[in-house]
């Protein structure tokens, strides 16, 4: 057996950051479909076209996305991180009621921990330091220094953006991260069974 190369290392690195996008799709986009889904068929009932729009729009870039990863998996990650900036931002700018625009601040704080797993350490240090910005909307519990906004509530907002929340701290996050560890300790296992028959 012989020792890791730093070819070796990167082909870790690169394959438990796909097994991790992977879990994330297959089973954040999971829930997410049915909340866009069931979103999208009352905003049907209720006649609401912008909601109508949004829920295709955000199913057609998941479809996309999932389509993609497989592929091309530098594009999936950014149009991953697309979808939660654009989720995120949307609750802030399109909900009167700030404890449910509230929501979408806390869909940014998860971006940081995206960045961790899929983009380099000066791009998690920025959106750290971005993040910055919605905290202050929450320090402030006022949304009116939002110069946008778009009305598209409906009836049981708060109920999908719980859901959404559930989803990436829940879900998607944790399943993400489980991938990272194990790759970790899988890769620490090697590294001392290498040092074992190097000392024999």
């Amino acid at each position: 057996m012989g020792i890791t190369s730093r070819n070796e290392t990167q082909e870790i690195v690169f394959n438990w950051r796909v097994k991790a996008l992977d879990v994330i799709l297959r089973y954040g986009f999971l829930f997410s479909f049915v909340i866009l889904f069931h979103a999208g068929f009352y905003a049907y009932v209720d006649g609401n076209e912008l909601v109508k729009l949004i829920c295709a729009g955000f199913v057609f870039i998941m479809l996309l996305c999932l389509v993609s990863y497989k592929i091309n998996t530098k594009l999936a990650k950014k149009i991953l991180i697309f979808i939660v900036i654009s989720g995120a931002i949307l609750p802030i700018i399109g909900l009167e009621e700030f404890e449910l625009s509230k929501y979408g601040i806390f869909f940014l704080f998860s971006l940081p921990l995206y960045s961790v797993l899929f983009f380099s350490n000066k791009t998690t240090i920025i959106l750290i330091l971005l993040n910055i910005l919605p905290f202050f909307l929450l320090l402030k519990n006022d949304n009116s220094l939002i110069p946008i906004y778009f009305d598209f509530s409906i009836a049981e907002s708060h109920t999908y953006l719980a859901s959404f929340l559930f989803v990436i701290w829940n879900v998607c996050l944790p399943l993400a991260f489980m991938q990272l560890v194990n790759s970790l300790s899988k890769n620490t296992e090697s590294l001392k069974k290498q040092s074992a028959l190097l000392k024999k």
